[in-house]
């Protein structure tokens, strides 16, 4: 009976002394902020200033001061878009952006910056990436940049290509090459956009070599809209001919259209007719002689036939003495 007493007394006294501790644990437990809360909290708080800075730049559908609206949304389209990779921050593209370098140098303190990198971890392990080859990508890019392209003001340069509808070639400004229905099939349509693009007579492009090409070296290497617009990222893991072991993926607009250029311009696996012209017109080796050293095999010409000089003679008696 004894024992029994101590017992029910050591338990009152405990209650009594704790309170409501387990309550306690429990809240805390069940009102602690998920990530996800804390970062729509850090976006909304930033949302003020956000909308003031981002002007007619779109990620996505959307326009980016649209999205302050939604951060829930924004936070996944920034996954969709590449620059989130769930549970890998160190290769997420977002951080770049912070970098010294990046335009949201200081847009965030250490602390946000630490809740950024626990987010992305906690949306892991990442989905299976998708593998498409460069080509793929290269529609991926002109299908994104029609979304945002509309009413830009340097699109109103014009491209000479060809038109598949009537089979003639016409000159037109970008955005028409953009917004017309050339087919059914969406990749198509990408497809005669490309073909005007490539075309060497436009003089923006040098198919084979993207560093002669004004497009990327001109266009795309300052911080006008189009170069920004490049700095996008293809989501997808993407296969390129001619790996470059100082760059891996994600791969921005500019890297691929920059692979794209050097592999040939290709469309339909076809690179563009005017490397296959150079190619067929490379000039020939010389063909070795015969004898020449190291050319075991090799056709056997003959040395040209030395001038034939008539023997000099001495008709009479020669010198006088």
């Amino acid at each position: 009976m004894q024992t029994a007493f101590e017992r029910i007394w050591t338990g009152y006294v405990a209650f009594a002394t704790l309170g409501s501790l387990n309550n306690d644990i429990q809240a805390h437990f069940t009102q602690q902020e998920s990530l996800l809360d804390r970062m729509v909290d850090m976006i909304n708080s930033k949302a003020q200033y956000a909308r003031q800075n981002h002007g007619t730049k779109k990620l996505g559908p959307n326009f980016m001061n649209d999205w302050f609206d939604d951060p829930a949304g924004l936070l996944d389209e920034l996954k969709a878009s590449g620059y989130i990779i769930p549970g890998k921050p160190e290769e997420s593209p977002i951080f770049e952006l912070m970098a010294f370098t990046g335009p949201m140098f200081h847009v965030f303190t250490p602390p946000e910056q630490k809740l950024w990198h626990d987010y992305i971890v906690s949306i892991g392990p990442p989905a299976k990436v998708h593998t498409i080859g460069l080509e793929k990508a290269m529609l991926y890019v002109v299908d994104k940049l029609r979304q945002r392209q509309s009413g830009s003001p340097g699109h109103h340069a014009r491209l000479t290509g060809y038109d598949p509808r009537n089979k003639q070639t016409v000159t037109m400004p970008i955005g028409w090459w953009f917004e017309e229905k050339f087919s059914d099939s969406v990749e198509e349509n990408d497809y005669v956009f490309l073909g005007a693009l490539r075309n060497p007579v436009n003089g923006w492009i040098t198919p084979g070599n993207a560093g002669t090409s004004p497009l990327i070296t001109q266009l795309l290497s300052g911080n006008g809209d189009m170069a920004q617009a490049f700095r996008d990222f293809v989501p997808d893991h993407v296969i390129v001919p001619k790996p470059d072991q100082t760059i891996s993926g994600p791969y921005s607009f500019k890297q691929i259209l920059s692979m794209w250029v050097d592999d040939g311009c290709r469309i339909h696996n076809m690179i563009e007719p005017s490397l296959t012209s150079q190619k067929q017109a490379a000039p020939k080796g010389r063909l070795p002689i015969r004898g020449e050293k190291g050319t075991p095999g090799a056709p056997e010409i003959a040395p040209p036939a030395q001038k034939y000089v008539r023997p000099h003679r001495v008709y009479g008696m020669g010198v006088p003495h």
